[in-house]
């Protein structure tokens, strides 16, 4: 349950915490705005948070690359601490669109601790 995870966390109790130091920085697929804005996003967090001078290893997928890196996205899901998609599109139905958001992405991301 969510408690379950919530509490471990917490309580730094996980099995094995050195997901902790790995994420998945992805950038939007939008023509018009990801190229400055969801790579900047993605660029500021990296600069700034996400890299080994603070102990992380950041997986980057900026645009347009993102739009074409499902699977190698999807087959890093497991043991990664953050996982930060920008969503620039407004009043669309669809988060993405590329393989990645048909796949379901927060389906198939899963806390690599998971017990469902």
């Amino acid at each position: 349950s969510q408690i379950e995870k919530t509490l471990e966390y917490e309580q730094y109790l996980m099995p094995d915490p050195s997901f902790l130091a790995d994420v998945i920085m992805i950038s939007g697929v939008d023509a018009s705005f990801a190229p400055t804005y969801g790579n900047g996003q993605i660029n500021y967090g990296n600069s700034y948070y996400f890299n080994s001078e603070n102990g992380i290893n950041s997986n980057t997928f900026l645009y347009p690359a993102s739009g074409s890196s499902a699977n190698q996205i999807l087959n890093l899901d497991h043991n990664v601490h953050i996982r930060h998609y920008t969503h620039l599109r407004h009043c669309q139905e669809y988060l993405l669109d590329d393989n990645l958001g048909r796949l379901h992405l927060s389906d198939n991301l899963a806390h690599c601790n998971s017990k469902n």
